[in-house]
């Protein structure tokens, strides 16, 4: 039996990569069965990914990365909006150490500043590589930052964006080339969806 060789390459790298493919982004309630009836009532987004490049400037073939997921929450009297950051990286150096804000510029020089604070840390050490004779693990940092309504909407009606991500240890560029194309759209889908 002749295998072609090409095709069988081609499998394999489709198979990896597909598994290197953040998950679709989606929108979700806030809370369980077990919430307060008489409490906020909120929704999240999840899988809003920023970029493929790194917080060390090389770019992330994997799930890792930076992800600006938006949120809403609102009771009778109040309407909190605002941004869940999580960035995973593999150690524990590459993290911004914390996140201390997010900054975007759009198309029009438009400046948009979200200050955050930082809500966890997380590392885990994973497994022993033989080949590289080291452990792969993951690190990670979860971060809230707040937003108004207004800049929300300049964010998503933005046609193209630069983001500056300022940590405590490492602050990153990304380049509008750089962001990928579906963040900005994300941001419109939640806003029709529920802070319209």
């Amino acid at each position: 039996m002749k295998i072609n060789t090409n095709l069988f390459l081609g499998t394999i790298f489709l198979l990896v990569m597909s598994g290197c493919t953040p998950p679709q982004f989606s929108v979700e309630s806030m809370g369980d069965k077990f919430s307060d009836p008489n409490g906020p009532k909120g929704f999240i987004g999840n899988n809003n990914k920023l970029s493929k490049k790194s917080s060390q400037g090389g770019v992330h073939i994997d799930n890792k990365g930076v992800y600006i997921n938006p949120y809403v929450t609102r009771n009778k009297n109040t309407e909190v909006i605002g941004f869940s950051v999580s960035h995973m990286n593999f150690e524990y150096k590459d993290l911004f150490n914390p996140i201390q804000s997010i900054i975007f510029l759009n198309q029009n020089q438009n400046r948009v500043e979200l200050k955050c604070k930082l809500l966890d840390v997380d590392v885990d050490l994973g497994y022993y590589n033989p080949i590289s004779q080291d452990l792969q693990g993951t690190s990670s940092e979860l971060s809230d930052c707040g937003c108004s309504k207004n800049d929300f909407e300049i964010l998503m009606n933005s046609s193209s964006l630069e983001v500056k991500i300022v940590g405590g240890e490492r602050s990153m560029i990304y380049e509008s080339k750089d962001v990928l194309p579906n963040f900005i759209s994300n941001l419109k889908t939640f806003y029709v969806q529920h802070l319209q």
